[in-house]
């Protein structure tokens, strides 16, 4: 997906190991996040039921914050790179995401949709405030600052950035527990840590991270609850149309990668926009 500036992965390649976090170092960061969510769980579990709208977003978000908050002193720095970036970036960006998804929908379509997450999607029709608030902010805004903010931008300053993103967007893949989610959390890594490298903004992956996710509400919003977890093509139920959909989305999100790469990313183009 992303073409990266091998000159500069070399340079970055042979810097001596100084900047937190390592590899190591961010693995150790997820055990953290999951020693977290488990202590959390057990400690909200006698007052609330964790599958509930309240409950997740509760056990969520606290979890999260303990391992941001720990990232950021291990680091010894809660500085965050919050510079500005062409708008055009994020209005193509956006744009990708449904394409994204369809996409990657033949290889998801492979794997059964594990019963957590289906306990998510039902419960957006009793508690939609909470999954909503859980999904479409808390989860962009702080494993944002997590993956990017703390993990991929250490890594950047300690390996290749080829390398540094591929591994941030497969720990942010891991952390979603299940292939459904986690084809598409790695693919969009891999495109939010690729313009988090090139922009130096945690912005713009915030912000694409958000109308993914509030896409991913709505649309289990519009869809009755007896087909929630119906996959595209029973959905659509015409294979031609289907299979069209998704060789279109390929070639849209193709393109519109190598568009924001020549009109922004080409020598001198970002500076100058």
């Amino acid at each position: 997906m992303e073409i990266l500036d091998t000159n500069q992965d070399h340079e970055v390649a042979h810097k001596p190991i100084k900047h937190y976090p390592t590899y190591l170092q961010s693995l150790g960061l997820i055990g953290i996040w999951l020693i977290a969510t488990f202590g959390v769980v057990l400690v909200l579990m006698p007052f609330m039921n964790i599958m509930s709208g309240p409950g997740m977003f509760l056990s969520y978000s606290i979890s999260m914050i303990i391992t941001v908050f720990t990232g950021f002193t291990l680091r010894k720095n809660y500085h965050l790179e919050l510079t500005s970036f062409p708008i055009g970036i994020a209005i193509i960006g956006s744009l990708l995401m449904i394409p994204l998804h369809i996409a990657i929908d033949p290889i998801v379509a492979l794997f059964p949709v594990p019963e957590s997450l289906k306990q998510i999607m039902n419960s957006i029709y009793d508690n939609p405030i909470a999954i909503i608030a859980t999904v479409a902010i808390a989860a962009p805004l702080l494993e944002e600052i997590l993956f990017r903010g703390i993990i991929l931008h250490g890594l950047l300053k300690n390996y290749s950035a080829s390398i540094s993103i591929a591994f941030s967007s497969l720990l942010f893949a891991l952390i979603h527990g299940n292939v459904a989610q986690g084809l598409g959390a790695f693919l969009m890594g891999l495109f939010m840590g690729w313009l988090y490298w090139k922009t130096k903004s945690l912005y713009l992956p915030i912000i694409l991270h958000f109308i993914n996710n509030s896409i991913s509400c709505v649309g289990m919003l519009i869809v009755p609850k007896e087909k929630i977890d119906t996959n595209l093509i029973d959905l659509i139920a015409n294979d031609q149309l289907y299979y069209g959909l998704v060789l279109t989305s390929i070639i849209i999100c193709s393109t519109g990668v190598l568009f924001i790469r020549k009109k922004y990313f080409s020598e001198d183009s970002f500076v100058n926009s």
